[in-house]
């Protein structure tokens, strides 16, 4: 009898270790929330951003040049207040483990429609860059703990090319 239960027993741990998948956790809640960071996004609501990442939250450019969240925060708002419309369009790739937690490559297309400028004129601005997000478990809440430019944005202004880095991400 005792021998029957053994197997019994590792099923259920087995099941439980399944059940329990820390990695297919934060897939699920990331896909659930990730049309509320794209709203957050479109509506350019600065506020989200702020609660959704750590206190030490860093913004990574390709060149390698890193910000504090006060200043990538800042440069967040500088391009939301310099838009009439702003329109994501994120794929997500891979998501994985690492030693500081877990990541997310994306990659991120940015649509904007500025606000008119000295030509008096708006402009349809259109960025593509890949990403990877980390993010961390803390207190029981999934916060955005850096966001790294992944190679050089493509741009483009009203369909013409712009050099690599005019837009940012760069």
């Amino acid at each position: 009898m005792k021998y029957r239960l053994i197997p019994i027993v590792a099923v259920f741990f087995a099941a439980a270790m399944v059940v329990a998948d820390p990695l297919a956790d934060f897939k699920k809640w990331y896909m659930k929330g990730l049309p509320v960071m794209v709203k957050a996004m479109e509506g350019k609501n600065i506020g989200f951003f702020e609660k959704a990442s750590t206190k030490d939250f860093t913004y990574t450019e390709a060149s390698g040049k890193k910000s504090d969240k006060k200043t990538a925060i800042a440069g967040l708002k500088q391009m939301f207040d310099s838009s009439e419309k702003v329109k994501l369009v994120p794929k997500v790739g891979a998501i994985q483990n690492s030693r500081a937690g877990i990541t997310v490559d994306l990659t991120n297309r940015f649509e904007m429609i500025t606000k008119p400028g000295p030509d008096k004129k708006t402009h349809k601005m259109v960025m593509v860059q890949k990403n990877r997000e980390l993010w961390v478990n803390v207190d029981g809440k999934w916060l955005l703990k850096n966001i790294a430019d992944v190679g050089p944005a493509k741009s483009t202004m009203d369909g013409k090319p712009m050099p690599a880095g005019a837009m940012g991400g760069g």
